[in-house]
């Protein structure tokens, strides 16, 4: 069954714990699967710095058909500029995926490209992913282009996709917003005009400076019923310009669009070769240049050899109206029609022949000079309406299906543009029409548009908003109409529970700042709630705001306390979103004394740790979000064995304690500066509650502690009020019960069906007489719910603890979990998993997320018959570039080594 992932914030870390891991706000949920949504919330996040995914430089893969969306312009995405650019680009959409409703805001030094989709990775055919970009939707995104002159979206061998409803602005002149080359073989099959194997732009606007589209080498795309409000032009390229592969644009449909730039003499359309359907397109004035031309006559390039053409190379390879392979001259001429500027038919723009071309042709055949009519001519490799070429008669008429039937042309090859035919227009506004050709002596169909809106709409992609949480029965009372139901007279209801408590076994120090009999409100103490009652001291004037202090320069809080422990667990409820390294907890002495512990952020990664000697030793969270402006509760603990870091009541990390002999000291704890370094490292954000126990919670008790405390900042909301039950006899019971059946009093009602809500409360009964009546009863039940709600219902992992395994250094490189090779007799390595860093012993198994092992086989990741038995999903790179393979069954069975074998061509491994 499809599943919907909400991600607490837009960063780029949070998109790959969850697509690549399956982790949402630090908790596993379930590994992505085909056919599931991720949604974005308002916000914003930077995507693409190499130094946040040094494995893939910055680059997420999404290989599975999902959707990803967010909250429109609410959701905002800079790309940064040290991302890959060109062919790279930041997201990498390799399957049928929808990616929708956000905001994208370029690079503005360097040409990174937001979005590629790509057929093939560059392992090539082997072992690659064979997607042609059938199925790919990208739609409702605003993009931002700035001075970085890039790709708004590049596309390599895309036979199909689908780019809608988009709003896109180039920063530069010579932003190619929406860059794509078409299948290697599309110049040796038919073109694909009127079919769905184009790459569609429809209903987009787009601004500013640059091009609508370069439709590069083999490309075969549709620009239609977009907007073109700045001096941006449709451009189909030739042979001579593109690289590799050299070859020119395939086939290219650009109709029913509309440019309101005023400004004059500038391309609207350029089309350099290929065969294209072009009609039906508007301009606010006359001289928006429309160019049917090719670059291979006005310069010398080195796709034909560095030496001009003239028409004596006629027809220029790839050049505007010839056929597939092998070349037929005006084999597939072009077509256009109905394209007005300023009211009149838009006319042909042509460029000079350079003086040294006409020079070569002279030399070629005598004749002083050539044009470019003769080069591309109408009524032979194009037909188009009169007025559009000036030096030949019209060759395409519009009007009505009995107009064409009184219609016999003396040319071959003429086009009759039919009004009233045609059922492709399916928008219920525009009108319709099909492409008829002259053959002889017949009026032959030749073309109609593709379905219009393009079915891949049909798909609704309306914003989904990450839900607030609500009390939703899961189950409707239907109760018969006679009812028997025991009473007791007198009864003592139960049914609120009552508030969940801290827990007070080795409390030391217990700092609220919600509270009143912590802090009342105004002065320099805030007052300990632990047995002790210690004061801690305010210096330099945090901020007060009802349920935390605010800390900034100077500002922090000294315990006056040592509040040492060997074995300990502290922590404390924290909210920021400020960069840099954060102190929230600190009780350090100089350098290479001991220190007993810290608790503090490295950007948004928690990160704690502790020093003996010169000795230092830290524990950091997978996640490195923690900085979103959220209020999280975390925790470290410590026995004498283990670390554990926990981030909101949920285990983290761990990891096994190697210090022998005592890491106390006297150091009084700080709250919000580092203890020794003089104001060093100072947090900036808000702290509400600070917990210090000298005793080791567990992880139900740490869990408890976030249950208490929670909502103080996530508070539920109102609860649907619980509707009473009305008896019909005379037997008022009070309280009110849920009645369904016949109950004998006991401690607890249990009705039965039963009322499945969010939560569910059972009232508790304490009879203190027997009383019996026999009423009839028509209730309506809602049950009362309690006061803790989850707001996002976001399943999680209960199975397996999961841990966090290090990496293990082989040579000058770093690898997880495994070092050395050995081969057999099939040249099939087999690499040997050292758990020397995990707090686990052998035979246990242990669900591992991806963000914890990665393995590196090429085109294999793991397979049986070794200790393999089920984990999340395997990333791999190959010899040849970036692989990723997906297997959602793998667990791994750690023992004192595991055996894990796959090809040896070229093992390498991605840690995050």
């Amino acid at each position: 069954m499809a599943y919907t992932y909400y991600l607490a914030d837009c960063s780029h870390a949070a998109i790959e714990d969850c697509y690549y891991r399956g982790i949402v706000n630090g908790t596993f949920v379930k590994n992505v699967e085909a056919g599931d949504t991720i949604v974005l919330p308002s916000g914003s996040g930077t995507w693409g710095a190499p130094a946040s995914n040094p494995g893939n430089g910055g680059r997420i893969y999404f290989i599975l058909p999902i959707t990803i969306t967010g909250q429109g312009d609410d959701t905002v995405i800079t790309i940064d500029e040290n991302g890959s650019t060109y062919n790279s680009g930041v997201i990498n959409l390799w399957s049928a995926i929808t990616f929708s409703n956000m905001k994208i805001i370029g690079a503005n030094t360097r040409p990174v490209t937001p979005i590629v989709v790509s057929p093939y990775n560059n392992s090539g055919a082997t072992g690659g992913i064979n997607f042609t970009g059938a199925g790919l939707r990208i739609t409702n995104i605003t993009y931002v282009g700035r001075g970085g002159a890039s790709y708004f979206m590049y596309g390599a061998k895309v036979s199909s996709a689908l780019i809608d409803n988009c709003r896109i602005s180039g920063g530069t002149g010579n932003s190619e917003l929406i860059f794509a080359r078409g299948p290697d073989n599309a110049w040796q099959n038919n073109n694909t005009l009127g079919g769905a194997n184009n790459i569609f732009i429809e209903d987009c606007v787009f601004s500013g400076a640059g091009y609508v589209s370069d439709a590069n080498s083999n490309c075969r795309m549709v620009v239609r019923n977009c907007t073109i409000t700045g001096a941006i032009k449709v451009d189909g390229h030739g042979l001579a310009s593109n690289g590799s592969p050299a070859r020119g644009v395939r086939n290219m449909e650009v109709y029913n669009n509309t440019w309101t730039y005023s400004s004059p003499f500038w391309a609207a359309i350029e089309l350099r070769g290929g065969t294209n359907m072009v009609f039906n397109n508007t301009s606010a004035v006359s001289n928006g240049w429309f160019f049917l031309t090719d670059y291979g006559y006005l310069a010398q390039w080195p796709n034909f050899g560095s030496v001009y053409q003239t028409p004596v190379n006629y027809p220029i390879k790839d050049q505007i109206g010839v056929s597939k392979d092998p070349k037929t001259a005006a084999g597939e001429p072009n077509y256009v029609w109905g394209n007005r500027a300023a009211g009149s038919v838009w006319p042909r723009q042509t460029k000079a022949v350079p003086a040294a071309a006409s020079a070569l042709y002279q030399s070629q055949t005598g004749t002083a000079s050539f044009t470019e009519y003769d080069m591309i001519r109408a009524n032979r490799d194009f037909f188009a309406e009169a007025g559009f070429d000036t030096t030949q008669p019209g060759g395409v008429t519009i009007g009505t299906s009995a107009e064409m039937a009184a219609t016999t042309p003396t040319t071959q090859s003429v086009g009759f543009w039919v009004t009233d035919e045609g059922s492709w227009n399916q928008s219920g506004t525009g009108s319709q029409g099909r492409l008829y050709t002259w053959s002889a002596s017949a009026w032959t169909l030749y073309y109609e548009p593709y379905t219009y809106p393009h079915p891949l709409r049909s798909a609704s992609v309306d914003l989904t908003p990450t839900p607030t949480a609500t009390v939703t029965p899961t189950a409707t009372i239907t109760p018969t109409p006679s009812v028997t139901v025991t009473l007791t007279p007198t009864p003592t209801p139960t049914s609120t529970p009552a508030p969940i408590a801290v827990v007070t076994t080795g409390l030391q120090l217990y700092l609220n700042a919600a509270t009143g009999s912590s802090y009342p409100g105004s002065g320099t103490e805030w007052y300990d709630l632990s047995a002790n009652a210690y004061t801690a001291s305010l210096v330099g004037s945090p901020t007060y705001n009802s349920t935390h202090f605010n800390f900034g320069s100077g500002k922090y809080v000294d315990t006056n306390q040592s509040l040492a422990s060997e074995t300990f667990s502290v922590g404390a409820w924290f909210r920021t979103n400020a960069a840099g390294i954060k102190m929230i907890l600190s009780k350090e002495t100089a350098a290479g004394n001991p220190w007993n512990y810290r608790i503090w952020l490295n950007g948004g990664q928690i990160i704690a740790d502790m020093a003996q000697g010169s000795t230092q030793s830290s524990l950091s969270s997978p996640s490195t979000t923690y900085n979103d402006g959220q209020w999280h509760l975390v925790m470290f603990t410590r026995n004498d064995s283990n670390w554990y870091l926990y981030v909101d009541g949920v285990q983290v990390n761990t990891k096994l304690d190697s210090y022998v002999g005592s890491v106390t000291n006297s150091q009084e704890l700080w709250i919000g500066q580092s203890a020794y370094l003089g104001g060093s490292y100072q947090y900036v954000g808000d702290i509400g509650q600070v917990f210090i126990y000298n005793s080791v919670l567990t992880s139900s008790e740490i869990l408890q502690n976030f249950d208490a405390t929670e909502e103080t900042y996530y508070p539920p909301p109102s609860p649907t009020p619980t509707q009473t039950v009305t008896p019909t006899s005379t037997a008022t019971p009070t309280p009110t019960v849920t009645p369904t059946l016949t109950v004998t009093p006991t401690n607890s009602v249990t009705p039965t069906p039963s009322v499945t809500a969010t939560p569910t409360v059972t009232p508790t009964i304490t009879p203190t007489a027997t009383s019996t009546a026999t009423p009839t009863v028509t209730p309506t039940v809602t049950a009362t719910p309690s006061s803790t709600l989850t707001p996002t219902p976001t399943p999680t992992s209960t199975l397996y603890p999961k841990i966090s395994i290090n990496p293990l250094n082989y040579n000058s490189n770093s690898f997880p979990l495994w070092r050395g090779s050995t081969f057999d007799l099939n040249n099939q390595a087999t690499e040997q998993i050292y758990p020397t860093n995990l707090s686990i012993v052998a035979g246990d198994i242990v669900q591992l997320s991806a963000s914890q092992v990665y393995y590196s086989f090429d085109y294999y990741a793991i397979y049986p018959p070794h200790t393999i038995y089920s984990a999340g999903a395997f990333w791999y790179t190959t010899v040849g570039g970036f692989t990723a393979s997906y297997d959602p069954n793998t667990i791994v069975k750690i023992g004192a080594t595991v055996n894990i074998t796959g090809s040896n061509a070229g093992i390498r491994a991605i840690y995050r």
